[in-house]
């Protein structure tokens, strides 16, 4: 079976969002969850949530799936870019991943958060994870759908277009992600 690490995103914590109810949905199923906190989540950096995640993982192996919301996803996606070469994890699950643009966000913000979208190592990516998923929402305020168009282009992710799911958050009320789940099951 298994074993499935929860990132969550910006702000975020374990017990927000989808991933109390995820969490739930999966031990049911027998499966070993693990919701990371990552650490300040209010100033997401990457030289502290990336090894954050590393050291969470551990050794990594065909039995890992990451689900990262957000800037989870982003932390997901720089995580197995640094993954030694024929080191693979089962799969990495992106719901409303930050690859390339974050829509609605002060001068301040985008600045802090531009080392994230620096481009990615697309080709390392698309070979540390046996199945790449991206999960967008057609309402959200924060990741475009072109993001999905990048997603799939640069990591030859497969796409899930939600409809009306916002950015999968407490603040827009959405506390269960059937298409999650289902991405993980697959």
């Amino acid at each position: 079976m298994p074993k499935v690490f929860l990132v969550h995103g910006w702000e975020g914590n374990p017990n927000n969002s989808f991933f109390p109810w995820l969490r739930s949905e999966l031990e049911s199923r027998d499966y070993e969850v693990e919701s990371l906190s990552m650490p300040d989540p209010d100033n997401p950096r990457m030289e502290a949530w990336i090894p954050h995640l590393e050291q969470a993982v551990g050794t990594p192996s065909k039995d890992v799936v990451i689900v990262g919301h957000s800037m989870g996803g982003a932390t997901t996606l720089r995580f197995l870019e640094r993954l030694p070469e024929g080191i693979k994890i089962d799969k990495a699950v992106l719901v409303a991943p930050a690859v390339d643009i974050i829509n609605n966000l002060t001068d301040e913000e985008a600045e802090f958060i531009s080392p994230w979208l620096k481009p990615f190592d697309d080709s390392k990516i698309a070979r540390s994870a046996d199945k790449i998923i991206g999960i967008f929402s057609d309402n959200d305020q924060f990741i475009p759908l072109s993001s999905a168009d990048y997603a799939k282009e640069h990591f030859s992710a497969e796409i899930v277009i939600d409809h009306e799911m916002s950015h999968y958050d407490d603040d827009t009320g959405i506390t269960e992600a059937p298409s999650v789940l289902q991405a993980i099951l697959d």
